[in-house]
């Protein structure tokens, strides 16, 4: 899940604490042609909906990715908002997160 108070996909800001649940993304996938090409690191998490639509956006950099109970990871960057080719990219902050794990969906970002 993921926590902030910024951008609801590029349609303005928020003044209220927002969350949204988010699955991880693989690091085979996130880096794929078809996505960030190969950018992205092992101290970076993905996340973002399949579907499109579920994102942190604009003003919720630094907010945590929270999976479990745990902080795995905090709003870094992305391209665009709620794009399902690009999900968004978390700065690792646990290395508890596995590969193995990165089909998990009980993660969640609070956005605002």
């Amino acid at each position: 899940e993921s926590e902030g108070s910024g951008e609801i996909l590029d349609e303005g800001m928020f003044s209220v604490l927002l969350s949204v649940k988010l699955p991880i993304v693989s690091t085979s996938k996130c880096n794929s042609s078809n996505s960030f090409s190969g950018n992205i690191t092992t101290n970076m998490i993905c996340a973002g909906s399949s579907t499109g639509g579920k994102d942190a956006c604009k003003g919720d950099s630094g907010g945590p990715l929270v999976c479990d109970g745990r902080v795995y990871g905090l709003v870094s960057w992305g391209n665009g908002c709620g794009d399902s080719r690009f999900p968004g990219v978390y700065t690792a902050v646990s290395r508890n997160l596995k590969s193995g794990e990165k089909g998990i969906v009980n993660c969640f970002n609070v956005i605002s």
